[in-house]
């Protein structure tokens, strides 16, 4: 299973990705098309899926999983929370996807999609560190 690092802290895509489940969730109880499971805890999800998008949150980590119309093409990726030592990325994304050599590809675009309005907040920088000696 490949691996991306991402200067965006978990925090961060924690809640974009709420913003997301909570306008699945609504789209999908105005339409009433297909399944619906949504698991809150007050005005935070735990769980939003629907016939073709599951989104789970967890203490330390969440996963995003999507399918198509015939479930053959499909991607996903879990985020976790990750403080790396040899550089100021913030979070680990693992991905999967039917189409391996597609799923990098598919998964960055979707972030890059779904982040666009976030600054990431990296741990620090070595410009800066270097500036106070």
């Amino acid at each position: 299973m490949p691996t991306l690092r991402s200067e965006f802290s978990f925090e961060q895509f924690e809640t974009v990705m709420q913003k997301l489940a909570h306008e699945i969730a609504l789209d999908n109880l105005k339409e009433l098309k297909g399944d619906l499971r949504i698991v809150a805890h007050g005005s935070r999800l735990s769980e939003v899926a629907t016939d073709g998008i599951s989104i789970r949150f967890y203490t330390h980590h969440l996963s995003y999983s999507r399918q198509g119309k015939d479930y053959s093409k499909w991607f996903g990726f879990d985020i976790e929370d990750k403080e790396y030592t040899t550089s100021s990325h913030r979070s680990k994304i693992s991905l999967w996807a039917s189409d391996e050599k597609s799923a990098e590809k598919q998964v960055t675009e979707f972030i890059s999609q779904i982040m666009a309005d976030v600054t990431p907040t990296p741990r620090f920088s070595l410009s800066a560190l270097k500036k106070l000696r």
